[in-house]
């Protein structure tokens, strides 16, 4: 393959579940996997005009070049990074949103853009 090609693919695999390791008798600080273990790089085995293909050989998955399921797959390590950032952080923000006072939730909406409808 040519460098301006992906060698790798990111899955998510729900499947996959890594557990924090703990101490012995120490109490786990979560029992949920750890989500980041989900995604899992998989090589690209080849390629058709419309999908990259990722093994096993034998029965290669298609993955869309343009419009691929971005819940599923990723293309790059900062991807993988930016969406576990958002999975750890975003529900934190959303439920401190709800705490702050008018003048910190107009600065809020500045920030993203909204307008208040008139």
């Amino acid at each position: 393959m040519s460098t301006d090609k992906p060698t790798h693919i990111w899955v998510f695999d729900r499947n996959r579940r890594i557990y924090p390791v703990t101490a012995p008798g120490e109490l786990p600080l979560s029992r949920s996997p750890i989500y980041r273990e989900h995604w899992v790089k998989r090589e690209i085995i080849g390629e058709t005009t419309r999908s990259w293909l990722i093994g096993p050989t034998w029965s290669p998955v298609k993955v869309p070049k343009r419009g691929a399921d971005h819940r599923r797959f990723l293309f790059n390590e900062k991807d993988v990074d930016d969406n576990v950032w958002v999975n750890d952080h975003r529900y934190r923000i959303e439920r401190l949103i709800q705490t702050l006072s008018p003048e910190k939730l107009r600065q809020v909406a500045e920030l993203i853009g909204y307008e208040a409808a008139t």
